[in-house]
């Protein structure tokens, strides 16, 4: 009898010892994310900026009423992304259901509405929502590196080191540019997919002849239109001239 109720002992402390720690109230740490969220027929997905991968959405009655209404609001047909900040948690892939499809499930716990009022009734001309047809928030913060631009004349322009062109889009609407030998800035707008560029100022080292500065800078004052695949951003310059790759 010692004998069972040792071993039964040992049993409960090694449970308790590989149990994962979630927190005292048994579910996983709730975090701040922000990324695009789609809606429509069997559709609930999220996907977090900077993340290739895209979660079933699971929230409470509340929570998934409010965001169904202001979905409708902002868009003109089911399945066009919105972005959205929200405060939730990852949690396992589903083996069943519509939700098997996906990486896995993403928990809203809650809506970041009232940071997104304050950020909403600001006069700044990038004042961002947290409910937004607005895609500008999936490319800000990263160190984007130039790879290429192909033109429509089958020309195209490629830099040796793409580390040594670079560009940034901060959440404010300013830029962060390297061309090469020289630091650059400026501004950009977006509106749905359209993208304006505008490079206002430079330093001006000499960098080596064979340089591609003012190649750079020239098709980023050409910005027309954004979009994203495989996790590349994708310029297109004005006039369908050609379209600028970055990667991260």
């Amino acid at each position: 009898m010692k004998t069972e109720k040792k071993a039964l002992l040992y049993v409960l402390v090694l449970v308790l010892v590989i149990m994962p720690v979630t927190g005292t109230s048994g579910q996983a740490q709730s975090e701040s994310y922000g990324g695009f969220y789609v809606f429509g027929h069997e559709v609930r997905a999220f996907q977090p900026c900077g993340s290739d991968s895209v979660y079933w959405v699971r929230a409470d009655q509340e929570i998934s009423k409010h965001l169904r209404e202001e979905y409708q609001k902002l868009t003109s047909k089911p399945y066009e992304p919105i972005y959205i900040e929200v405060q939730g948690h990852l949690t396992d892939k589903a083996t069943e259901g519509f939700a098997a499809d996906y990486d896995g499930q993403f928990v809203i716990e809650a809506l970041n509405l009232s940071r997104g009022r304050q950020k909403e009734d600001s006069n700044s001309d990038t004042a961002s929502r947290i409910l937004s047809t607005d895609p500008v928030f999936s490319v800000t913060g990263v160190v984007w590196q130039w790879q290429q631009t192909r033109y429509n004349n089958d020309q195209q322009a490629a830099p040796d080191d793409p580390p040594r062109y670079t560009i940034v889009f901060q959440p404010d609407g300013r830029l962060n540019i390297r061309a090469d030998c020289n630091r650059a800035g400026g501004k950009y707008t977006v509106q749905d997919s359209r993208l304006t560029i505008e490079v206002t100022h430079s330093t001006r080292a000499a960098c080596p002849p064979d340089s591609l500065e003012q190649t750079f800078l020239k098709n980023l004052n050409a910005a027309a239109i954004y979009f994203m695949r495989e996790g590349h951003l994708y310029i297109d310059l004005k006039y369908d001239s050609g379209t600028m790759k970055f990667s991260k």
